[in-house]
């Protein structure tokens, strides 16, 4: 695998781009730095704070956050909260939603947008579709997660958090929330993020001659991406480019459950793939029908693993008081799991639900820079190191859940 046949197999699917240089991209390592730099920009910022979410949580923190969002507004800042509107309207134990959270940022100011991404309200409405794209714009930083911004994501659920520092790709974010938020429908937001999306197919740099290197040979190139439900398919369709293209890579998701095409890519790639254990599910300890979605995933990792022996395997990541939640891919540069030649990273779980039903927001971006391989070598393998175990047989039983579960988890 080259940067040059990454880069022409992205371009195929005619995504613009952004060349960033590789000292702006900057990768949190855990939930409480992640919590520090959300709060540190608020403060800091001058012209626009962006935070779009699944939801937003009613503790301690996510309530000291709100308060930060709110000073911002005070200072002329321009403010846009973007959440998704069944998810948003559930309540905790005490009867507060996201809303609630949001009662100063909305008093200073601030815009808060609610997307109806399933035309239903309430629990229905969070089982058939909902608004899932996390991206925080800080002037003209981007933040990519796919984490929420509540209370377990800031202390204890380990997730994924690049920050890119440049105007354009701040740019883009910032409309392509806008973009989701305004359209009245699936439909349109699959258009309208379609149009941001897509572009004039970008021309590979030149590829590195022996005595000359080109000044015009970018360091790294980020290429945006978008889901919405099963009419607009990019996330997945840039990640199967990206293991396409990849001998060997590295994959983590927090509900292994994805789609036929990126099944197959794997399959063809040498992957190794990270997975939460049942105890450290996002849904590990929940009670009623939720109690089964650990269940569900441990079958979905099992079946994975069956698919993927030979050329891969799949390990159970376990922590001790912690979750996971990290979704990535990382792909290695001449096999070496030290240097990696592209990430793609967002919001969207490469899961069938998110394929089928959900709004996602991600990127895929291509380095080349020597220094930057090497940092996503050791986010990759800092992830991987908690993940020793292959994953086990779950009970026999488990193999019922794919039935009902498969098309919404």
């Amino acid at each position: 695998m080259s940067a040059h046949q990454l880069h022409r197999s992205l371009a195929r699917l005619n995504l613009r781009c952004f060349n960033v240089r590789p000292q702006r991209v900057q990768i949190l390592r855990t939930p409480t730095a992640f919590y520090e730099s959300l709060i540190e920009r608020c403060d800091h910022a001058t012209t626009r704070v962006t935070l779009s979410a699944l939801y937003w949580g009613t503790g301690p923190l996510a309530l000291n956050l709100a308060e930060a969002v709110a000073r911002a507004a005070s200072r002329g800042v321009a403010v846009n909260v973007t959440l998704d509107a069944a998810r948003a309207g559930r309540r905790d134990k005490d009867g507060r939603t996201s809303v609630d959270a949001l009662a100063a940022v909305e008093e200073a100011g601030g815009d808060i947008h609610l997307v109806d991404a399933s035309g239903r309200s309430g629990l229905i409405g969070e089982i058939l579709g909902v608004y899932h794209a996390k991206a925080c714009v800080f002037d003209d930083a981007a933040l990519l997660t796919g984490a929420n911004l509540s209370e377990e994501y800031f202390r204890s659920r380990q997730d994924r958090y690049v920050v890119v520092r440049d105007s354009k790709v701040a740019d883009w974010y910032d409309r392509a929330v806008r973009a989701a938020a305004a359209a009245p429908d699936a439909g349109e937001r699959a258009r309208a993020l379609r149009e941001l999306c897509t572009g004039p197919a970008p021309a590979p740099p030149p590829r590195r001659r022996r005595f000359h290197r080109s000044r015009r040979r970018p360091a790294a190139t980020l290429f945006p991406t978008a889901q919405v439900r099963d009419l607009l398919d990019l996330d997945a369709r840039a990640l199967s480019a990206v293991l396409a293209a990849s001998p060997r890579c590295g994959l983590s998701t927090a509900y292994a459950n994805p789609p036929p095409a990126v099944v197959e890519a794997l399959g063809r790639a040498a992957a190794t793939v990270v997975v939460p254990s049942p105890d450290t599910h996002g849904f590990a300890g929940a009670t009623g029908a939720k109690a089964f979605l650990p269940l569900a995933h441990a079958r979905f990792a099992w079946d994975l693993a069956t698919k993927l022996k030979g050329s891969g395997d799949v390990r159970a990541w376990a922590a001790p008081r912690e979750t996971y939640h990290a979704k990535g891919c990382w792909a290695f540069s001449a096999g070496d799991e030290r240097r990696v030649g592209a990430t793609v990273v967002g919001s969207s779980n490469w899961n069938v639900r998110s394929h089928r039903r959900d709004v996602e927001l991600g990127a895929a971006l291509v380095v080349r820079d020597g220094a930057l391989r090497r940092r996503l070598g050791d986010e990759w393998r800092r992830l991987r190191s908690r993940a020793r175990d292959p994953v086990a047989a779950p009970p026999a039983w488990t193999a019922l859940l794919r039935f009902f579960l498969r098309p919404f988890a």
